[in-house]
């Protein structure tokens, strides 16, 4: 029996090692903030492939590079497909008696998609609008407005339910309007949400997968192109690529039967194998 326990010990010893090897490149931070960074996101040069880049704010905060404000990063998973939970603001414009504009608040208009990675997620994630008459762009150029009754009464807009005749916001006692899209089962509307706080922000799922950096370019990485010899990143030995499904490009997945990192070497172990886990040994006499 004491043999069996000096060989289970080293292997553990080992096992640990190697889940870090799996998770993220060799040297390369492993978390910040309490937040895991798998590859092919990471921090610092050499760490993430491009787009995937986490800044470590404050070495307490991870957040997506973006020319405008600050995108905190909730988690970040690697499969079916590279996700980011980000922590967006809502954007507001106000009114007063008269109905004319008094403030406006552009904070949802950030650019943190520069490589041309993500994509907001559209099995995800819903969009809201708060207030009467209100109208509403993103700018993937997808809109959403309710401009007559007929619009809420025969749900041609799904997420139209009222129909208010007047356009000024402020004499139907909403003295703002709100748009924001925000991941699905994290916010139900309430009345008092006709007042809210300015500086809200609320969780939103973006996917990710590997696109041409060429955001007008009209050529598509994809699996197909892939097999005629072309590099790909999925390099782990029982990885396979995958057409992503979110716009452009392909997404890596390990096979059937393994699981972990496809994006880096070795990264797939079978399912039945949990690294670092303790396995029992046959007891020996």
């Amino acid at each position: 029996m004491g043999r069996s326990l000096a060989f289970l010990l080293p292997a553990l010893l080992l096992a640990a090692t190697v889940e870090s090897l799996l998770t993220v490149r060799p040297d390369c931070q492993e978390s910040c903030g309490g937040v895991d960074i798998p590859y092919p996101f990471g921090i610092g040069a050499g760490c993430f492939r491009p787009g995937f880049e986490i800044t470590c704010l404050n070495n307490t905060m991870p957040v997506l590079p973006a020319s405008t404000g600050v995108v905190r990063v909730l988690t970040l998973l690697v499969m079916p497909r590279p996700e980011a939970r980000v922590m967006l603001p809502v954007s507001w414009t106000c009114y007063n008696s008269a109905g004319n504009t008094t403030a406006v608040s552009l904070d949802g208009r950030v650019n943190f998609n520069k490589d041309n990675v993500y994509r907001i997620s559209n099995t995800h994630n819903q969009l809201f609008v708060l207030g009467c008459n209100t109208f509403v762009y993103t700018m993937s150029w997808c809109t959403a407005h309710c401009n007559d009754p007929l619009s809420a009464m025969y749900t041609l807009y799904s997420g139209c339910t009222t129909y208010c005749n007047d356009s000024r916001s402020a004499q139907d006692g909403a003295p703002c309007d709100y748009a924001f899209i925000v991941e699905k089962g994290s916010y139900t509307f309430r009345a008092a949400d006709l007042h809210m706080e300015k500086h809200t922000r609320l969780p939103l799922r973006l996917d990710g997968a590997i696109r041409d950096s060429n955001v007008n370019s009209t050529a598509s990485l994809s699996c197909a192109q892939l097999s005629q010899g072309n590099s790909t990143s999925c390099v782990s030995d029982h990885s396979e690529c995958v057409d992503s499904t979110n716009g452009p490009g392909y997404v890596c997945n390990c096979t059937k039967g393994y699981e972990g990192n496809p994006y880096l070497p070795h990264g797939c172990t079978t399912k039945h194998t949990r690294v670092g886990s303790i396995r029992k040994a046959p007891m020996q006499q």
